[in-house]
């Protein structure tokens, strides 16, 4: 249900200076440095010193420092160590196809705590002045705020038109909601390899497993593996997390925030605001439903224009075709068009006339059966 987080831990200047003092820099030159970070919340992080005793075991740690607006023209150095996790390496010194599970979240928070309590036994806490000066060291992993945490599913056994198909769908779909500050461009860009959108709060990363696997120049046995897989990322961000944590009641820790009933919920609102609730249909086919229906001719014309629109306009989303309708009628219509394709189960974006494929599951109803077929299963080894 997870795949990759970033913790935050604030550090005083000394301190700062005396955790960092026998590290190495990150230099992108340096081939002990190919795999680094090179940027954290818009933090710089080349020529910053870095940690990578537990690298191999998903655990490296990032120094930062750098000025910070603290209003009537001021600035001060804001000093941070951000410790980059990865949870299936956590659990096994190895990147993986498959995910953690639930039933290995107390293995992999026992060991990211265990970890970090040794990189950071000289770490000195906030002291007030007042009463006993706290002890060095970390308590435990409540200590580090979640900066990001990579809400993780992926769909198995998928045919490769069918993975191509969905990445269509998905990169088509409706983002008006999100506020994308960057997406895939162009042809190729949206029909293959991912749907990828980058927002202010969140980035959805859509994947063909196998394809990236193939870009990583993996093993063939590795990139064989992943052939099927459909991964589903839903990257949140600080931003994010706080409007999770103030929803659910919580602080932003890493105990909390594993939670697998989160990530469910997480996941299913973007696959929902990206790709609806209905099956992918044929567009002839879609065009037949929408005749036969006991709408007004005006509008099954409207309905049929925002499918017909994506399938001329070949990189149209449905947000662009919402915007088009509205172009040459109202809101209100475009409101009453997308409402009365849902009643007769349709999705506005549909699956090309020369497609193989009639009808595509919809990704959140294909998610939602998979993980209920988890909830029977018992995960108590290792998935790798």
């Amino acid at each position: 249900m997870w795949h990759t987080a970033l913790l935050r831990l604030q550090l005083q200047p000394d301190n700062y200076r005396y955790l960092t003092h026998n590290l190495p820099t990150n230099n992108p030159k340096d081939s002990r440095c190919r795999n680094l970070l090179t940027n954290i919340e818009g933090i710089n992080t080349r020529g910053q010193h870095y940690n990578g005793e537990y690298s191999r075991d998903g655990v490296t740690v990032y120094y930062t420092n750098g000025k910070i607006n603290i209003g009537k023209n001021s600035e001060c150095t804001q000093y941070q160590a951000f410790v980059h996790v990865n949870f299936a390496k956590l659990l096994t010194r190895d990147e993986h196809i498959d995910l953690p599970y639930p039933e290995h979240t107390p293995e992999i928070l026992s060991k990211l705590e265990t970890y970090l309590k040794d990189i950071f036994a000289e770490y000195e806490p906030p002291y007030k002045g007042r009463g006993r000066k706290p002890k060095r060291g970390l308590k435990n992993l409540d200590e580090l705020e979640v900066s990001r945490v990579d809400y993780t599913t992926q769909i198995e056994g998928l045919t490769q038109d069918k993975i191509n198909a969905y990445i269509r769908c998905l990169n088509k779909g409706d983002l008006s909601r999100l506020n994308p500050e960057s997406t895939k461009k162009g042809y190729t860009g949206m029909f293959k390899g991912s749907a990828y959108i980058k927002a202010k709060t969140v980035t959805v990363n859509i994947y063909d497993k196998a394809d990236e696997m193939r870009n990583k120049e993996r093993s063939t046995s590795d990139i064989k593996s992943a052939e099927g897989i459909l991964r589903i990322e839903i990257q949140c961000k600080r931003t994010k997390i706080m409007h999770i944590c103030k929803q659910h009641n919580i602080k932003p820790t890493m105990r909390n925030l594993m939670n697998p009933e989160i990530s469910k919920e997480v996941i299913s609102y973007y696959l929902e605001t990206i790709g609806g609730t209905h099956d992918y249909r044929r567009a002839d086919d879609a065009a037949t439903i929408i005749k036969r229906s006991d709408n007004t001719p005006k509008t099954m014309e409207h309905m049929i224009f925002i499918p017909k629109y994506l399938n001329n306009h070949k990189t149209a989303r449905l947000s662009e075709a919402k915007e088009a309708l509205k172009a040459n009628t109202s809101q209100s219509t475009v409101d009453r068009t997308i409402k009365a394709l849902k009643a007769i189960e349709i999705n506005p974006v549909t699956l090309p006339v020369n497609s193989q494929i009639r009808t595509l599951p919809n990704l959140l109803s294909v998610a939602q059966e998979h993980w209920k077929a988890e909830e029977d299963i018992e995960h108590t080894a290792v998935p790798f």
